[in-house]
């Protein structure tokens, strides 16, 4: 395929690289990446994967134009046999003509039902999954289901090259900016940590955190449940939160208490 390198399309690609900069989510990242640089291949769908830390699934970051079954997909391990895991694992783009998709591929053979209702399947001719890198290692996929039906050439391949990388710098903007998030949250919550509590003050902290009521407390610690109440109360004011699990969340940024592989194994916290 060809196209002309000026007007709209390096337009298209202008914006694209300018959104990146303002660190969208991926939603908004997927529908940019549709209607701008990538609109000239007709995608009807498009979605970004990350790998987690294990580097053992593909997750779910952003998507746009899929029905409502793309909640199935949202983690994909890298062992199955589908277009995103084989395009991570090659780190080679993949480009599967839809009606090979059974053949090649049978854990996809519902892929019609991740088209919306409106969109017209009959006409759909390539599901394409391009790895996503960052300093020379991969970590992630894009996917997008499209009309284009002209043979794939060099163009087209050094052309998605360059929008994956545009995609890789984004995943690594978000991954900076979360960090400097967290980082800044637990700088906020260390300046203002408590003096002063009482090591039955942590205790009461340790049990909230574990999904225990007052009263289960009071019985654990052998206080009685007046104590506690007024020790919940205390915490309250002195951590700065109105809830409980806004205490206990405060308590562990600041590192007065375990995270939450402490808590109550529906990872509650009892009001």
């Amino acid at each position: 395929m060809s196209w002309d390198h000026t007007g709209d399309h390096m337009a298209a690609r202008s914006a694209f690289l300018k959104l990146i900069s303002s660190d969208p989510t991926g939603d908004v990242l997927m529908q940019a990446f549709a209607r701008g640089p990538m609109a000239i291949y007709g995608p009807q769908s498009a979605a970004f994967y990350q790998v987690n830390s294990p580097r053992t699934e593909l997750v779910l970051a952003g998507s746009f134009g899929f029905s409502d079954r793309i909640g199935y997909y949202t983690s994909v391990p890298v062992s199955w046999e589908l277009p995103a895991t084989r395009a991570f694992l090659t780190g080679q783009l993949i480009v599967v003509p839809t009606q090979d998709v059974d053949e090649k591929f049978p854990l996809l053979s519902p892929w019609h039902d991740l088209v919306p209702a409106n969109g017209d399947t009959a006409v759909t001719s390539n599901i394409v999954a391009m790895p996503i890198a960052y300093a020379g290692t991969t970590i992630g996929v894009c996917a997008m289901v499209c009309t284009h039906s002209e043979p794939w050439g060099w163009y087209d391949y050094s052309f998605i090259e360059g929008i994956s990388a545009a995609l890789g710098l984004w995943h690594q903007i978000k991954v900076l900016n979360d960090s400097l998030r967290l980082a800044q949250a637990q700088s906020t919550i260390a300046r203002k940590r408590p003096q002063g509590l009482k090591g039955r003050q942590i205790e009461v902290l340790t049990l909230l955190a574990q999904g225990q009521s007052n009263a289960r407390i009071a019985k654990t610690l052998g206080f009685s449940l007046s104590t506690v109440k007024a020790d919940v109360q205390t915490l309250l004011e002195r951590l700065g939160a109105k809830t409980r699990a806004e205490a206990v969340e405060r308590a562990m940024l600041a590192g007065l208490i375990p995270s939450t592989s402490e808590s109550d194994s529906e990872g509650r916290v009892k009001e």
